[in-house]
């Protein structure tokens, strides 16, 4: 089944019956997923494809609760998604949610950006809202030295150690879940605020040739609260090359904030890639040391349609004025 699909399933659950049907969802995700390989990690993607073993960085489907994720593969430890607990905040939101809201009746299909959204704030309720390397770093070493090295899931819960690896891994379980075909990508980001070459993990779902990249480490920040993911449309064939590594896909990333009662945004540039960008990438932009056609073999500029997002956040925050505790 596709994702209008499992949500219209979902709106119309008893209420008596979610449990059992969380459970059987699950079930037939991890007795049918594509995904076999013990172990999955940004450095051995990167060997296997160097080694002509596979052409793209990027994981597909449902990630089963057998698989070792980990943020770099010479590291000892690694997690498992081997909680299921957080599927049922994902349906209490759907089910709480206005009918149109989900489902648009007119054109009979899912509203994704809400959909994106309830993702969202399900991710920072589970992982919490800040997190950073260190205290991380903290949690691995911590189960370095010893037998049991596979960290659960349920140990980064709301204590600031999940980054983009536990939370694209999260996010794409969750959309599989909902009956999406998503792919979690590990790449590289770079940002013109001084963020550089970073390794990066996201996720893409792809409908009807069109693919959005989905970033639910960066989301979208508002009036204190961030709600959004970021999310960037991306044509097919954009798309192929960029995790080919023939190209990069820049975007612009934009918060919201109230100054003195007048809405406004701070936006940031950002590059995603699915091969080692150059660092200097914003540097050498702003000199215009290359021609405007070696820009355009480079990058794919994709603006992003605030005017929506900034709707469906207000609508979101209507139905779910407490969304993040």
């Amino acid at each position: 089944m596709n994702e209008k699909d499992i949500i219209k399933e979902i709106i119309n659950l008893d209420e008596d019956k979610i449990d059992e049907w969380i459970n059987q969802r699950i079930n037939f995700l991890e007795n049918t997923t594509t995904e076999d390989r013990d172990e999955i990690s940004l450095t051995s993607y990167i060997l296997r494809r160097a080694k002509g073993e596979k052409d793209n960085t990027e994981v597909h489907g449902y990630i089963p609760k057998t698989t070792r994720l980990k943020k770099e593969s010479f590291e000892l430890a690694g997690f498992v998604l081997d909680d299921i607990s957080y599927y049922k905040q994902v349906i209490d939101f759907i089910r709480e949610a206005k009918d149109n809201n989900i489902i648009n009746t007119e054109k009979n299909m899912v509203n994704n950006n809400y959909i994106m959204q309830i993702i969202q704030c399900t991710i920072i309720n589970y992982l919490g809202l800040y997190s950073n390397e260190s205290k991380r770093n903290t949690l691995y070493n911590s189960r370095a030295d010893i037998d049991n090295n596979i960290l659960s899931i349920k140990e980064f819960k709301r204590n600031g150690s999940a980054m983009c690896a536990e939370k694209s891994s999260m996010a794409q379980n969750i959309l599989a879940f909902l009956g999406y075909d998503p792919m979690m990508i590990y790449g590289y980001m770079s940002t013109d605020k001084g963020i550089n070459n970073e390794a990066h993990a996201y996720n893409c779902i792809i409908r009807n040739g069109k693919a959005m990249l989905v970033d639910f480490t960066n989301p979208s920040f508002k009036d204190g609260q961030y709600y959004m993911p970021s999310c960037y449309p991306v044509n097919g064939e954009n798309l192929s090359n960029f995790m080919k590594g023939k190209a990069q896909i820049e975007v612009e990333h934009k918060d919201y904030y109230t100054e003195n009662g007048e809405n406004k945004e701070d936006i940031t540039s950002v590059v995603y890639a699915s091969e080692e960008i150059d660092p200097m990438y914003f540097e050498k932009k702003k000199a215009k040391s290359f021609s405007e056609q070696e820009i355009g073999k480079a990058t794919i500029s994709v603006p992003v349609e605030q005017k929506d997002k900034a709707r469906q956040i207000e609508e979101f925050n209507k139905n779910k004025k407490d969304i993040i505790k």
